[in-house]
């Protein structure tokens, strides 16, 4: 299993693996059948994060994306401090210690780019934390 940063070269794999989640869990935004996102709007949206310093890191399996976390970091100065978490892993990958592993990594980053973190709460299958 590697946690890797999303790259545009992904954004295939990431809109079906979004599409799948949607499918699997009534926690994520959407309802499945209801994520209109092309390859093409996935790959901009990528370039996005890349220059915004947000971080986003999939979860891999032998080439196929497993989850991944992202937090979307505060554009203003005001909140530049706070970020918009959002994490999703598929069915098969849960319950296996993979969700902590991209929260730690998601704590590291934060530590090193002046997010305040505060933990309200962590369970994987409800996930509700604060960022900021």
């Amino acid at each position: 299993m590697l946690i890797r940063t999303v790259t545009p070269e992904d954004s295939e794999l990431l809109v079906k693996m979004l599409k799948q989640l949607d499918t699997e869990t009534s926690f994520m935004m959407y309802e499945p059948g209801e994520r209109t996102a092309t390859a093409d709007d996935m790959k901009h949206r990528i370039e996005h994060w890349e220059i915004s310093g947000s971080l986003f890191l999939l979860l891999e399996d032998e080439g196929e994306l497993a989850g991944f976390i992202s937090a979307l970091r505060g554009e203003p100065r005001r909140i530049r401090h706070s970020a918009y978490l959002v994490v999703g892993i598929l069915k098969d990958y849960r319950g296996k210690g993979y969700g902590s592993m991209l929260f730690q990594k998601m704590e590291q980053w934060a530590r090193e780019n002046g997010i305040f973190y505060r933990r309200k709460e962590r369970t994987f299958h409800d996930c509700r934390w604060q960022i900021g």
